[in-house]
């Protein structure tokens, strides 16, 4: 009778350690993103500051606290380790990770008149360089790893050769690095880029931004 006991008290806690076994890493996961996603309203409501810069240090320009910068933010997945990480595009662009319980820099990127850098809806970001001197725009994709090192994916490229500001047969066309018909760079492009009424090439799934402040 013990033994008959013993067995069906097994039976039912052999299940329950594996379900305890199983889930503790799914359970930990979930609390991490609740707290990184709790760490990033904090800071993005002035209550948390991170490596001694709180918000109103990165919005407001040096010297004139009554001016702001127009700044918007995103939080998503970019290092693809499931916890979101929390980005700010103002006059700069800033990524913040959460790790060891609190927040901390990743990255930080400057945009200018050589390019600029653009976030996605699925956390990759993308490099648009300008093309000089030829009319023309350059992308590259990559994301980042949890020491905030880029991750190439894929680029590719588009020259106008002929300096007529239009796509068409004589212009210069590239896809991670190899040369191709214009024909096959939007079949291969498609999905990440499209063009537009202008005939202007757009990125595909930009990240819809959340307008944290005008400018004044």
């Amino acid at each position: 009778m013990k033994k008959k006991i013993k067995a069906e008290i097994t039976l039912i806690l052999i299940p329950l350690i594996l379900i305890l076994f199983l889930g503790l890493p799914y359970i930990k996961k979930k609390y991490t993103i609740y707290c990184a996603i709790k760490a990033y309203n904090e800071f993005l409501d002035g209550k948390r500051s991170c490596a001694n810069e709180d918000i109103f240090s990165l919005i407001t320009p040096t010297r004139e606290p009554e001016r702001r910068y127009l700044t918007d933010y995103y939080i998503v997945d970019i290092t693809g380790d499931g916890i979101p990480e929390l980005y700010v595009q103002g006059h700069i662009n800033i990524i913040f990770t959460f790790r060891d319980g609190d927040m901390r820099w990743l990255q930080i990127f400057y945009s200018s008149s050589a390019g600029s850098y653009h976030l996605l809806k699925n956390g990759m970001i993308v490099y648009n360089g300008y093309e000089k001197p030829e009319f023309g725009n350059y992308y590259r994709y990559f994301t980042l790893d949890n020491t905030g090192k880029e991750v190439d994916k894929l680029s590719f490229m588009w020259r106008d050769t002929n300096n007529n500001i239009a796509f068409d047969n004589d212009d210069t066309y590239e896809f991670n690095g190899e040369k191709c018909t214009m024909q096959e760079w939007f079949e291969k492009t498609k999905g990440y880029i499209y063009i537009n009424e202008k005939g202007v090439d757009q990125l595909c799934n930009e990240a819809d931004w959340i307008r944290y402040c005008e400018a004044k």
